[in-house]
């Protein structure tokens, strides 16, 4: 029991000298830019080296520190090393510093110095949503029952969404690399009918797919456009559909849960895209949105002909008709950026 209230005694004693050492910092600091503003700078560098660096706790002070030794390596012409290590560790405290955000005096001088330095983020953490029109290219006619459907008579729409989220490393040169994961689904309709005067009718398929989504791509960044090349993988994990068939006779409604063994869901697409980034305010930020606009075109089809075809009557009795369709798609999508890291240069 006495072991510990003397534990806590001296635990009391180091946090009151720590405190009264900051506080006589800040003294420290005060009689340094004192002397700066009457010309002093020796003396004024005199005080700011009492100091040790990164000793203030406050990264407040500690920008200040580093700018009013900057400030006196100017004025009495020192080496550019030590002016510009100073103005590196003000960078690295805060990548966005801003002479107005700690309401310094910059002199024209050290600002031209600031502006020589790069600061650009390295790492970026994204959440992207998309809206997508989906784009059928068909190469080919129905191969159940392709004597009877015309091209007029066939339809399609479809509508999909993509959410990911992403991250990117820049390098010096500001372009990067992006890889991320998500989750992407794909909704549409197509309806069939038959010219046969024997047997008219139509069949109307309606289909839910879910994927998860792997993009990958190569960012070419400017000021405030961002451009993205790359690819993205489509996994299936879960399809569900409907098959409407209406005929003279008979009217049927077929579900249909799961339609992996017949079709090859897994698709990849060539994409490329362009943003446009919104800052939150006109100073810099850790984060910003943008929106964007997405072009992607399919690598291989919706369908595989010898899985379709090894089920005839799975076919013959859902009246299941399908085309080689290969999907291009137009998106538009918003992006939440978060500046996870910064480099200087």
């Amino acid at each position: 029991m006495i072991i510990q209230k003397c534990y806590i005694c001296c635990f009391g004693i180091l946090l009151s000298l720590s405190v009264l050492g900051q506080d006589d910092n800040k003294i420290i600091l005060e009689n340094a830019q004192k002397e700066y503003e009457k010309g002093n700078y020796e003396r004024s560098l005199d005080y700011l080296k009492s100091i040790s660096d990164f000793e203030l706790t406050d990264d407040y002070l500690e920008v200040k520190r580093r700018w009013l030794l900057a400030e006196n390596y100017i004025e009495l012409s020192r080496p550019e090393e030590k002016i510009l290590n100073n103005l590196d560790s003000i960078l690295l405290i805060d990548p966005l510093f801003s002479k107005e955000k700690y309401n310094l005096e910059i002199s024209s001088r050290m600002e031209s110095r600031l502006f020589t330095i790069d600061v650009y983020p390295n790492w970026v953490l994204s959440l992207h949503a998309s809206r997508d029109l989906m784009i059928p290219v068909i190469n080919k006619e129905p191969y159940i029952c392709a004597e009877c459907v015309e091209s007029d008579n066939y339809s399609f729409s479809e509508m999909g969404s993509d959410f990911n989220i992403n991250l990117a490393y820049f390098f010096k040169n500001r372009n990067g690399i992006e890889a991320g994961i998500g989750y992407a689904t794909a909704n549409y309709s197509r309806t069939i009918k038959s010219i046969s005067s024997i047997d008219e009718y139509s069949v109307q398929y309606n289909e839910r797919l879910q994927f998860i989504d792997l993009p990958v791509r190569y960012i070419i960044a400017f000021n405030k456009w961002n451009i993205r090349v790359g690819a993205n993988y489509k996994y299936l994990i879960q399809s569900n559909a409907k098959v409407y068939h209406t005929g003279a006779e008979i009217q049927q409604v077929y579900s249909l849960d799961d339609l992996q063994k017949i079709r090859n869901r897994n698709l990849a697409y060539l994409g490329f895209g362009i943003e446009r980034k919104i800052y939150p305010a006109k100073d810099k930020s850790l984060w910003y949105l943008s929106l964007s606009l997405n072009a992607q075109m399919g690598l291989n089809s919706f369908i595989s002909k010898e899985n379709r075809l090894s089920d005839i009557d799975f076919i013959s009795d859902t009246y299941y008709t399908d085309d080689v369709i290969k999907m291009a798609m137009i998106g538009l999508g918003l992006r939440f950026n978060y500046n996870a890291n910064y480099k200087i240069h």
